[in-house]
This record gives structure tokens, C-alpha cells and sequence, in this order.
């Protein structure tokens, strides 16, 4: 019942809450807190918010300096233990990390000791380097020594092991490679220049191995000198005297010294830049020495077969390629001493021809002239004069007085001096000292390379002389005075024909331009043509250049086929590819003519018909320009045409008359004449 009461009261009392809100108000143990619907303190909160956000990024930070420390730590570590490649690849680590933190915030000071202290790494990292291929060379003016493996703290190192990492870390096909990280990122210039310094070093000394090929071109290139082993991985340089046997047993210790005591790295950088030149100069050596092939056969044939195999070993196991052919000659060409031995007098002939001063290639001597064919000529002179005093010809030539003219005319022209350069006398002795040796030689065993070795020795000759003269002019005079003592010049000859043919086609080159010009001016200008260009140009050049330079050849033949070559293929030529010829024109192109037949006449040509010839032709041209049908015809009846192919005069006359039937009967009677001519 008490229950059910209270059940009641309670469900009352909650009913009226607001009667229960007055209940508990007035409760005195119960009081509302002032603060209850207060605003909370905004700016104690962002303070707070700050302080955690500045604490994050510090740690941050601070961890990103902890990852550096950590790197550097590794990198010294690495150091310490002598792991060189493993360092390389920590600095490379610690720059890319230090392009990831910013550390722009912290002091100048500490920004220049982080930077100076990665880039003392880098120094430290590369004298480490060459520190340890420094264990395994030794370089001195006269001695090397090598050894593929040092043990460094109970480690074994490998040259080539060490040196290839150097190549794939630093170098670029064989040069130092400035745009690679390591010496990019290096932050003081200075550091940058020691650097570079220590890898040009490195690469000069280890990889290039220059000291050591710097000794042996000393032994290559000296010839008092030696080469000894001392022990498996010393190569000793020793000044001496020694016997051209003696200098192919040391290139024999070389060949073994380089295929069993090198690395396969070294062996690779030795032979790619020295390997030619090894077998260049021992070819040499048995060239120069062909009795090594004679008097010391045995002993040279089996250092000979040593080195060959040797060099084949080291071509097997390199990239070097090793070019046989020589060597196996010599090794197995029974004739090879003969061959040899040309060989080594063309050598000797050449240098002496080298040997020729300068000055005497420009320095004219005098010398008799070549008689040959002058005494062949007297003594046929004297034989007819003989002949005819026994056929009494003159019975009154004991009453003839003596008039003088004789004594004037009767010359000796063996006493009329040649002038020559002064190089033509050492000349002819090195040609007469190539056949004299051939003959000591035997030329039965020369049979097959006598003419080709004659021909090289003429060529490197000429290719000297026209090098060394300055007048080509004097040059060919002094070859034609070489050649006529020795008829077997013929290769000399050949040479100097084509050489003064070259020259003669810039004279003929110019000619022709100038005269093509004035055709061209009174083709297109004819009834007011320039003639300054014959004038000015053609007629100066051929009287002050052209024919004084070939009078210096002192051979008429020679100027005499320029005046033909003038009057032929330029003159004539070029006037008949004309379409037609006006009456102007062919007044213009006769005194073209003539001004040219003055220049070239040259009274010292008359007896030689191909100048005698083309000056003949050219005058009649001139004729026939300006004549008329019947005067042409006149000429004709005359025989001034003996000169003319039917056809050619026929073509002037189509050039010069238009076709009527004057011009017909006159070519028709032109035909008629030259056939009877023909028939009979």
C-alpha cells in the first residue's frame, strides 16, 4: 500500500515539472555554475594550436637533419671499411636528400660548413681512390712496376675491379664527364677545380696509363736502347748500345711482359694506344736490318714467331686488331731478305733525297749540255763532208781565201752552258744508286718488283721537287736534264709531262675566257663593239705573260701547240658555232684577226710547220671574212685553202652569204675542184 502510494506521489510530481524546476532551484546544495552558457577563450586555443604546430614542423625538421646526420654517418662508415663504390652511391644519396630539405632557415654559417663539408667528402672520397691505384703501380722515368691484386686491412683488391668502377662512376667514353652529379652539385668553385684536378690525374696516370706509354715510345723511337724484366712485374728501361738482334729480344719481353703481367684493363688501354706502333717499329727494325734475316735467321726467325703468337694471344683477349700479313711474310717468305733489302735501300734513298737543303731546289747552277745527239749529228756532218771531197765537188776550195764566216759559225755546243737547279746533280746519284744496288742485289731476284720500287722512288722524288721549286718553268727543264742522261726515267718523264700540261691548261683556261668574251662583245654589239678586252686583256697577257713564261721552257714544240691551240680551238671554233656572220661582224672579226696574228708572231717558230700552219690558216680566215664569192673563188684557183677541208670552206660560206644561186654555183664549183684535185 506504502508502495502504491508512493508510486502515485512520484507519478505527480513528474508530471509537474514546472513545480520540480522550483524544487531543485531552491535546493540549497544545488547551484548553477555562472559559466555554464559562457563562450570558451578562442585565442588560448590558437595559441595552443601554434605551439603544436610549430613543435610538428621542428620535429620534422630535426628528422630530416637526423637522415643527413645518418647518410653522412653511413658515408663515413663506408670510408672507414674502404667500400669506395658504396661511398660514391652514399654522397649521391645525401645530395638528392639535401635538394628534399630545406634547411635555406638555418644560419649562413651552418648552410657554408653542410656544404663544405659534403664537398670535403667528394675530395676525400676521390685521393682515397687514386691513394689505392697508386699500391698498384709504380712509375719512374725508367721503371714500371704492376700488380693486378693489393690486399688493403686483410681485403684483396682488384685493379681491374676498381678502375671499372672509376669508368662507370666518373667517365664518359673515356673523358671526364663535368655534367655528372658529382662534380655539378659540388658547391665551391675551388673544390670543383681540385676535383677535377684528382679525376685528371686518376685518368692520365691509371686508366690512359700515360707514364707508361710515355717509356715505352722512349724505347720504340730511341735506338740505343733496351728493354729488361727484372722480375714478373717489373718492366725496366735501360740506355744502351745494342745490335738490331738485341732491340727484337726486347720487344719480344715486351710482348710478354704486356699479355702475363698486365691486367685485362691495362693490357686493353696499352694495346689500343700503343699496339700499332709496337709492330710499325719492330717492322721497321727488321726492314732497316735485313742481315738480321741472313747472318741471325735462327735466332731472329724464333723471336719473331714468339712475339707473333704472343701478339695474336693479346688480339684474342682484347680489342686490338692485330694485322698479320707482315710478320707472317717475313716468317714464312723464303725471298723475304731480298725484299728486305730493297726495302731498306728505298729507305735510305728516300731520306736522302729528304735530305736535299731547300736552297739548292731554288739555286741555279750550270752544267755542259747533254751532246748525245749533237755528237751523232757532227759526226754525220763530217762523214758527208768527206764523202763529198772524195766525190771532188769543189776542185777550187784550196784557192778560196778565208772569209772569217766560218770561224764565227764553227761552235762547239757542248761549250754552251745549261742552267739547272742545284738539286738536279744529288738527283741523278740517288737514281744511278738505285740501279747500282739492284745490280749488287742481283736484278734476276728483282725481276718483279724492280719497276715498281724504280716508279716509287721517281714519284716521291718529283712530289718533293715540285713541293720545294717555285718556277714550275724551271722545274720541267730540270727534270727534261735528269731524264736525258738516263732513258729508264720514264715515270719521271710522265710526271713532269702532266705536271707542265696542268700548267699550260691555266694559260689555255684564261686564253680562252678572254677571247670568248670579245666574240661574245662583237656578236651582240656589233656595229659598236668594245675592244678593250683584246686591247687590255688578250693581247697584254699573251705578250707579257703568256709567251714569256713559255720561252722560259726553252722548247718551241711546246709554244708552238698553244698558237695552235689558240687559232684552232678557240678562234676558228668558236667563230664557226656562229649562226650567221653580218658584213659588220665580219669586218669586226678580221681585225679581230689581225690584231691577234700580231701578237703571235714569233719569228723563233717559223721552221716548225704546226705554227707555220696555224698562222697561215688563221690569215686566210681573216681573207675570207671579208672577201666576196668570186674573190674566195680566186683563192681557191690559188691554193690559198690547202689548209681547209672541203666541208669547213664550205661552212664559211654559208656563214658569211646568204643562200642564193651565186652561193650555190660558188659551192658547187668549190666541190668540183677538190674532187679533180682528189682524182688525180
Amino acid at each position: 500500500m506504502v508502495s502504491m502510494a508512493l508510486d502515485g506521489n512520484l507519478k505527480e510530481l513528474l508530471n509537474d515539472t514546472s513545480r520540480l524546476f522550483e524544487a531543485i532551484e531552491s535546493d540549497p546544495q544545488f547551484k548553477v555554475s555562472n559559466t555554464t552558457d559562457s563562450k570558451p577563450d578562442e585565442a588560448k586555443i590558437e595559441e595552443v594550436l601554434e605551439a603544436d604546430s610549430e613543435l610538428t614542423k621542428e620535429l620534422a625538421r630535426l628528422n630530416q637533419l637526423k637522415i643527413l646526420s645518418d647518410l653522412i654517418k653511413e658515408f663515413n662508415t663506408n670510408y672507414e671499411f674502404n667500400e669506395l663504390e658504396n661511398c660514391y652511391y652514399s654522397l649521391q644519396n645525401l645530395h638528392k636528400k639535401l635538394q628534399e630539405v630545406n634547411i635555406s632557415g638555418e644560419s649562413f654559417m651552418f648552410q657554408q660548413s653542410v656544404a663544405r663539408y659534403v664537398d670535403d667528402l667528394h675530395l676525400k672520397l676521390l685521393n682515397r681512390l687514386r691513394e689505392f691505384l697508386s699500391k698498384f703501380w709504380s712509375f719512374s722515368q725508367e721503371e714500371v712496376s704492376f700488380r693486378k691484386t693489393i690486399e688493403i686491412d686483410s681485403n684483396l683488391l682488384q685493379f681491374d675491379e676498381l678502375i671499372n668502377m672509376f669508368e662507370n662512376t666518373f667517365l664518359n667514353q673515356k673523358t671526364i664527364d663535368q655534367s655528372n652529379w658529382f662534380i655539378a652539385s659540388t658547391n665551391l668553385d675551388s673544390s670543383k677545380e681540385q676535383e677535377i684536378t684528382v679525376l685528371q690525374d686518376i685518368l692520365d696516370e691509371y686508366v690512359k696509363l700515360n707514364p707508361l706509354i710515355s717509356m715505352l715510345k722512349r724505347f720504340a723511337f730511341g735506338e740505343d736502347c733496351t728493354l729488361l724484366v727484372p722480375d714478373d712485374k717489373t718492366l725496366r728501361l735501360k740506355a744502351e748500345k745494342c745490335s738490331p738482334l738485341k732491340r727484337v729480344q726486347s720487344y719480344e719481353l715486351l710482348v710478354d711482359f704486356i699479355r702475363n703481367d698486365l691486367s685485362k684493363h691495362s693490357l686493353e688501354s696499352i694495346m689500343t694506344q700503343f699496339g700499332n706502333i709496337l709492330l710499325l717499329e719492330l717492322l721497321k727494325i727488321i726492314r732497316k736490318n735485313p742481315e738480321l734475316l741472313s747472318n741471325d735467321k735462327e735466332a731472329t726467325t724464333k723471336v719473331l714467331s714468339n712475339i707473333h703468337e704472343g701478339l695474336k694471344n693479346i688480339a684474342n683477349d682484347s680489342n686490338w686488331f692485330y694485322d698479320e700479313s707482315d710478320l707472317n711474310r717475313i716468317l714464312k717468305d723464303e725471298n723475304i731478305y731480298t725484299v728486305l733489302k730493297v726495302e731498306s735501300m728505298m729507305q735510305n734513298l728516300i731520306l736522302k733525297i729528304r735530305s736535299i737543303p731547300d736552297e739548292n731546289y731554288n739555286k741555279l747552277i750550270k752544267v755542259p749540255v747533254n751532246s748525245g745527239s749533237n755528237e751523232h749529228s757532227n759526226t754525220d756532218s763530217k762523214k758527208k763532208a768527206s764523202d763529198e771531197d772524195e766525190w771532188e765537188w769543189d776542185d777550187d776550195k784550196e784557192n778560196e781565201e778565208p772569209d772569217g764566216w766560218a770561224e764565227e759559225l764553227d761552235l762547239d755546243i757542248d761549250d754552251i752552258p745549261l742552267e739547272v737547279s742545284a738539286f738536279t746533280e744529288t738527283a741523278i746519284e740517288i737514281f744511278e744508286s738505285y740501279e747500282n744496288e739492284c745490280n749488287e742485289i742481283g736484278r734476276a731476284k728483282l725481276e718483279s718488283i724492280y719497276n715498281y720500287k724504280f716508279n716509287l722512288l721517281q714519284t716521291s722524288f718529283f712530289a718533293m721537287a715540285t713541293s720545294k721549286v717555285d718556277d714550275w718553268t724551271q722545274l720541267f727543264k730540270d727534270m727534261k736534264y735528269i731524264t736525258n742522261g738516263n732513258p729508264r726515267l720514264t715515270q719521271l718523264v710522265e710526271l713532269s709531262t702532266r705536271n707542265v700540261e696542268i700548267n699550260l691548261n691555266f694559260i689555255k683556261k684564261k686564253i680562252y675566257k678572254i677571247i670568248c668574251d670579245q666574240l661574245k662583245q662583237l656578236r651582240e654589239h656589233e656595229r659598236n663593239p668594245d675592244w678593250s678586252i683584246t686591247l687590255s686583256q688578250l693581247l697584254p697577257y699573251i705578250e707579257d705573260s703568256a709567251l714569256p713564261t713559255l720561252y722560259k721552257l726553252e722548247d718551241n714544240n711546246i709554244t708552238a701547240s698553244i698558237v695552235a691551240f689558240i687559232v684552232h680551238d678557240v678562234v676558228i671554233d668558236q667563230i664557226l658555232n656562229w649562226n650567221v656572220i653580218s658584213e659588220q661582224s665580219s669586218e669586226n672579226l678580221s681585225e679581230f684577226i689581225k690584231l691577234l696574228l700580231g701578237s703571235l708572231q714569233i719569228p723563233r717558230l717559223n721552221l716548225i710547220d704546226v705554227y707555220r700552219h696555224s698562222r697561215e690558216k688563221l690569215a686566210a680566215v681573216s681573207k675570207i671574212l671579208t672577201a666576196h664569192l668570186k674573190d674566195i673563188l680566186e683563192m681557191l684557183y690559188e691554193g690559198e685553202f690547202f689548209l681547209f677541208e672541203t666541208d669547213e670552206i664550205v661552212q664559211w660560206i654559208v656563214l658569211l652569204f646568204a643562200d642564193t644561186p651565186s652561193r650555190r654555183d660558188c659551192i658547187n664549183e668549190i666541190r668540183k675542184v677538190r674532187e679533180e684535185a682528189d682524182t688525180e
